[in-house]
């Protein structure tokens, strides 16, 4: 429901419509409604008549360098995004920003497993505070990394080394990572506070290429592979225990994409078996929204339910690589 008022906006009249916590800060809604990314925020001027909830997908500026293969990830939303990694004809180790209307080449990720990165998961809302962990297939990474608006430097080292991970949470001081594979499936999860990970309850799903979407306290993990097959599982996580979720409609959730800043507003796009579903949830169930411009899966995803961003990934069932970025709005 928009916000309403004659032009009278209110700090509770936003926090009502987007979330948020007590005490309010104006900088939890940077990016919000009409709200530029950073700098001044007027209330009336850049909130009256806005909503929390997108109604339609468009079509952006293509990134100039397409990557996929669950390797591809993304932190941030539709005016700030991060997307980092990925493969295309090899491992690579890309880091390009979206201001809202064009990209932005940002030096490479370090620490390579054949020139590049692959495989990894990523947590941050803004490209000013990033980070991903793990990665490097095949090599089971226990490295995290952080990125600060302009370059990378290597983080706290996870108790568990692992790829295909899913991993959230809204800056590099409060993030989670479960899931994944390291010869075998497993369950672990780890939460980092921005200088050490440290090693929490399980998942309660064997599950890895899934993602995840939300905060570190009000996290999902969505979709993608236990035992070989496709999965429309999920699980929730409030910064303790994990908990079942609602079932995707989507047909299969691998290498589907997910944005959000909460549970109760995720939305996941994108899949190995339909590449423009889009499901959205409402705290217990998903239902089917609005299906993308341009199908696509694999790719990165961030935002949330009024800024929602996809970018690159797969086309055309699994083996076209696409440049297209989606803006959910």
């Amino acid at each position: 429901m928009a916000i309403v008022g004659s032009g009278q906006v209110s700090l509770g009249d936003i926090q009502t419509e987007y979330g948020g916590s007590n005490p309010i800060g104006l900088s939890e809604y940077y990016s919000k409604g009409n709200a530029p990314s950073s700098g001044e925020i007027q209330l009336g001027a850049d909130f009256y008549g806005t909503s929390n909830i997108g109604t339609a997908w468009t079509t952006t500026t293509a990134i100039s360098s397409s990557r996929d293969r669950r390797g591809t990830r993304g932190s941030g939303s539709n005016s700030d995004f991060l997307l980092m990694g990925g493969y295309d004809t090899a491992y690579r180790n890309y880091t390009d920003e979206w201001n809202g209307s064009s990209w932005a080449a940002q030096s490479g990720m370090p620490g390579s497993y054949l020139t590049g990165w692959y495989d990894g998961c990523a947590f941050g809302r803004s490209s000013n505070d990033a980070g991903s962990g793990a990665g490097y297939r095949y090599n089971y990474s226990a490295q995290s990394k952080e990125y600060n608006g302009s370059s990378w430097s290597m983080a706290g080292t996870m108790n568990t080394g692992r790829q295909s991970a899913c991993g959230a949470g809204e800056s590099t001081n409060a993030a989670f990572i479960g899931g994944g594979y390291n010869g075998s499936l497993i369950t672990s999860t780890e939460e980092y506070n921005g200088s050490s990970w440290a090693t929490a309850n399980n998942m309660i799903y064997t599950t890895y290429v899934s993602n995840a979407m939300g905060s570190l306290n009000d996290g999902m993990q969505v979709g993608g592979q236990t035992a070989g097959s496709d999965s429309q599982s999920c699980s929730e996580y409030n910064g303790t225990n994990w908990s079942a979720g609602g079932n995707l409609t989507m047909t299969a959730g691998y290498l589907c994409v997910s944005f959000g800043e909460t549970v109760a507003t995720a939305h996941a796009v994108g899949s190995s078996g339909n590449d423009d579903a889009h499901d959205a949830y409402n705290g217990s169930s998903w239902s089917t929204a609005t299906g993308m411009s341009v199908g696509h899966h694999a790719g990165g995803g961030g935002g949330g339910d009024a800024s929602g961003f996809v970018a690159s990934g797969l086309t055309g069932g699994a083996a076209t690589l696409t440049n297209t970025c989606e803006e959910w709005t």
